[in-house]
Order: structure tokens, then sequence, then C-alpha cells
């Protein structure tokens, strides 16, 4: 009994170490242990998702989809120690990014990404 009560305690927290949350509400930004291949299809799913009816675009770094109200592009680069920095921005059809959503769509990819990384 000791040990699953200790195991369901360390287990969430091993994973939930693979994809930190941004650093403040404000940040675009956050960090995973992972390999970037290991995170590439989760983003597709999450972009499909995120941008009903868009289209996916991907290069060697970065995951773009964009219908005509919107683009997300989320960047995939390596950090310290191995570690992998995702960065997400949004924008309108053809207009700046919008800080407060970028942060908003950052929070959900890295809680998307700890589901589907278990």
């Amino acid at each position: 009994m000791m040990v699953k009560l200790l195991l369901s305690f360390c287990l969430p927290l091993s994973l939930y170490a693979q994809c930190a949350a941004p650093a403040n509400r404000l940040s675009t930004a956050f960090s995973c242990t992972v390999t970037a291949e290991r995170l590439m299809a989760p983003v597709k799913v999450f972009l499909a998702e995120r941008v009903k009816g868009g289209e996916i675009e991907t290069e060697k770094s970065r995951v773009v989809a964009h219908n005509k109200a919107e683009t997300v592009a989320v960047w995939l680069t390596e950090g310290k120690n191995g570690e992998i920095k995702v960065r997400v921005e949004v924008r309108p059809a053809d207009s700046a990014p919008l800080l407060g959503e970028s942060a908003d769509s950052a929070r959900a990819l890295q809680r998307f990404l700890v589901r589907a990384l278990q």
C-alpha cells in the first residue's frame, strides 16, 4: 500500500517535469525535457484543434497553422542542457502578434503536451 501511494505521488511530478509551465502569466515560452521529434506530433494535433479548418505547415523547428482569421506558430528550439524551448505566437490575419492570446495559447499547449506525453 505504501509503495502504491508513493508511486501515485511521484508519477505525476515526473510527468509534469517533462514540460514546465510558462514563467509568468504573459510568457509565451516554456521548456520541455523531451526531444523535438517527440514534441512535433502532439504540437500538430494541438494546432489542428486550435485552428479549426486551417492548414498546417511544418519546417525544421517551426510548425505553423493558419486559416482566414488567424495564424498560430510554434517554434521548437534547443536550449540549455538539451531542453527544448517552445514558443507560441498568435497573430490575427495580417496583424502584429497578440501577447495575451499567445500567452493563453502557450499555457494551453503546455497542458496539452503534459497529457500527450504521458
